[in-house]
């Protein structure tokens, strides 16, 4: 009845009877109930302009969301429960910053992200890296909780004494599961991070960030983007005014305007306006002499060093930039960073059973590493094996996987670094198996991610592969937005290579792309054929716009798909 008021605009009875329905599922201790309910009567009262209420209601929903990771098992009611979650966070957020409250409002941005990633994880992840007994006696405590709760929301509670008796039970596993994350906490607190939100504060993010660092956090909304430029000492608020939708169709546009390399100018249109609507507000704020990027949403997938300000140049030329999926993220990059080492392992052009996944020059691309660090160990075709993958990484420095990635939106844990099938091994390295590894590399390069360039996801399946290489050890991972022509990827990562010999990481890939774009480059590695159509790359230009040579390695397609994400230095 509150929803048909409520989409009738009848506030008033939206909201009375949005309040029965509240005071039903707390009397029966219906967890799922009071979060609904309680987004709604904030959605109803911000719109009535009651602000600081509607805060309070946005609390109580997002208090019951935290309680626990989920243990749904259903994908189609995961995705429901996860988006009506979602929403107590939008809520929040929008209000806080109507409000005047920014600081608050980045702490709910970042409590957003971390609920996403445990809804992502649920429980199916092996997170206890050696840690024995974690999981296990996570999981009992989970089952119980959801057993108790499965019987309040069921009709198993048949008087007020059986339900009275519920919820002292369930009061008991909530206080049990409070005391079992205390104890995780102290042990490992990017472990607790994964069971339970626990993001950093913004006063916290501070504190992190190194001097002359400016941190630019996202948050997407349907109607508004809204942004913080952080640095050690200020912060800056900004309220963007464009549409989801719009955003989504500006990104796509970009996207598909890079891979149409004679759209030139198509690209340079898109590019420039989501520079001025993301970049441009903030500009006068950015004190840093590099960028931490902090995407959202559909922003995930957003090259942000490829936009053009007016003044004609690409961000990548006016800063290092690098990405982390949350701001909270620091204090675990940072704790895992370590003197680079020579230790190299890398895999190149795994067989995948199909010639058209042969990446020819993704063996040379491997051998270009070996090159710039000589006791690198080099795979390839039916050696670069799954099973080696797992059992030579645990004690390298390096890891470079020069091999097709495949990104899945729907279960972004099956999303998988392929390689070649081996032992017992089906040469897909899924990210759920990542989690379970124990790495001590300094730096994990993909240089081949398959992304589609249809509907634009949320970005959860991108964010799940760099923070599972991140959980399982690694403080910095190159990852790319799209699949990139191999041959330019081998021209690109052996100057990177050569670059991190005497740079830090993001400098090293910053001045290898520059490279590309200024159209420096070893003709050994680029006179051969590229994609799409394009032809030979640097043989004599054509008056044709696809014939070959006709597009340089200047152009964002070639260098823009590679972001380092998690610790630059």
């Amino acid at each position: 009845m509150a929803e048909i008021h409520f989409e009738s605009n009848d506030l008033p009875q939206a909201l009375d009877n949005f309040q029965r329905a509240l005071a039903l599922g707390e009397s029966q201790g219906r967890t799922t109930a009071i979060s609904s309910t309680s987004r709604r009567i904030g959605d109803v009262l911000r719109q009535t302009g009651k602000s600081v209420e509607a805060i309070l209601y946005y609390q109580k929903s997002i208090q019951q969301i935290e309680t626990t990771r989920s243990l749904l098992q259903s994908e189609e009611y995961r995705q429901s429960f996860f988006e009506g979650a979602l929403s107590s966070y939008v809520g929040i957020v929008a209000v806080l910053s109507e409000s005047n409250r920014p600081e608050e409002a980045f702490n709910y941005s970042e409590r957003a992200r971390s609920r996403v990633l445990l809804d992502v994880l649920g429980s199916r992840v092996q997170l206890s890296r050696g840690k024995s007994g974690l999981l296990e006696e996570e999981r009992a405590l989970q089952e119980r909780f959801a057993a108790i709760k499965a019987r309040l929301d069921g009709d198993e509670a048949e008087t007020v004494t059986d339900r009275q008796g519920l919820q002292r039970d369930l009061a008991d596993a909530e206080k049990t599961y409070t005391a079992f994350l205390a104890r995780v906490r102290k042990q490992d607190k990017e472990q607790a991070s994964l069971m339970a939100v626990e993001p950093l504060t913004l006063k916290e993010v501070q504190a992190l960030l190194d001097p002359g660092t400016t941190l630019i956090e996202y948050f997407v909304t349907e109607g508004d983007i809204f942004a913080w430029a952080v640095e050690k000492d200020k912060v800056h608020f900004q309220k963007v005014e464009l549409a989801k939708d719009k955003l989504s169709g500006l990104v796509k546009t970009l996207r598909e305007s890079i891979f149409a390399l004679g759209e030139r100018d198509k690209f340079n249109e898109s590019s420039a306006s989501l520079y001025k609507q993301l970049i441009e507000p903030l500009s006068s704020h950015i004190s840093g002499k590099e960028l931490i990027i902090v995407p959202h949403d559909v922003l995930h997938y957003l090259p942000f060093h490829a936009l053009v300000g007016s003044d004609g140049r690409y961000l990548i030329e006016k800063y290092p930039i690098y990405y982390l999926s949350s701001a909270s993220l620091l204090q675990f990059v940072k704790e895992k960073r370590r003197a680079g080492g020579d230790k190299v392992l890398a895999f190149g052009n795994p067989d995948l059973g199909d010639p058209e996944k042969n990446l020819e020059f993704a063996e040379l691309e491997a051998q270009e590493v070996k090159a710039a660090y000589p006791d690198s160990v080099v795979y390839v075709k039916k050696e670069a094996t799954e099973e080696k993958s797992k059992a030579f990484s645990p004690n390298q420095d390096i890891l470079h996987f020069a091999t097709h990635a495949e990104l899945n939106e729907n279960d972004p844990l099956s999303s998988a670094v392929l390689l070649a099938k081996g032992g017992k091994e089906d040469g897909r390295l899924e990210v759920r198996e990542i989690f379970g590894m124990d790495l001590k590399a300094n730096l994990v390069v993909l240089s081949g991610c398959e992304t589609g360039l249809g509907k634009l996801s949320t970005g959860d399946e991108l964010v799940g592969l760099t923070r599972a290489f991140i959980y399982a050890g690694t403080p910095s991972v190159v990852a790319s937005l799209w699949n990139v022509d191999d041959s330019s990827t081998a021209h690109l990562m052996s100057s990177f290579y050569r670059n991190l010999k005497t740079m830090t990481k993001v400098e090293a890939l910053r001045q290898a792309q520059l490279a590309m774009i200024r159209g420096d480059g070893r003709s050994d590695l680029l006179a051969r054929r590229g994609i799409g159509g394009i032809g030979r790359l640097g043989e004599t230009p054509s008056s044709e716009p696809h014939a070959p040579g006709a597009v340089s390695t200047s152009h964002p397609y070639f260098w823009a798909p590679f972001i380092l994400v998690g610790e630059g230095k």
